[in-house]
């Protein structure tokens, strides 16, 4: 309940708000990724006979984070909705070749979606890049 008060005084862009929002959306995707760290891992523990954290690694590496780029990009895409900021003016906020998109003879507004914007910005393998090794120091 907190969590969707806070959501809809988003608009009115009191910090301390905007805190306690993140807060509790941050505190709901980790409960949802360790579920589904946890499921993940029990499914493999009927599958074969490798040691526990092997398996634990393997749903950490293979579950977790592809789950958790989607999750957050969905979470953003409400944030950024309530906020009240249109796809044009969050385009020209992160999108880097916006100028040269807008530009082009055939444009299709699509283009910069912010779906599409944030699928950039928050791909798929980001948190399984954040484990490589050269990353990690």
């Amino acid at each position: 309940m907190k969590q969707k008060y806070f959501r809809e005084r988003l608009k009115l862009l009191e910090l301390e708000e905007h805190d306690a929002y993140i807060n509790h959306v941050a505190a709901d995707l980790k409960r949802e990724l360790r579920i589904c760290r946890d499921v993940y891992r029990d499914y493999l523990l009927t599958v074969n006979k490798k040691s526990i954290t092997a398996k634990a690694s393997a749903a950490l590496d293979l579950a977790v984070p592809p789950m958790a780029s989607r999750r957050l990009r969905e979470e953003i895409i409400v944030y950024v909705r309530h906020v009240g900021v249109d796809d044009l003016m969050f385009a020209a906020l992160y999108c880097r070749v916006m100028d040269r998109l807008v530009r082009y003879p055939n444009f299709d507004p699509e283009w910069l979606g912010i779906k599409r914007i944030i699928s950039g910005l928050v791909p798929d393998s980001v948190f399984q890049d954040l484990s490589k090794p050269h990353l990690a120091r």
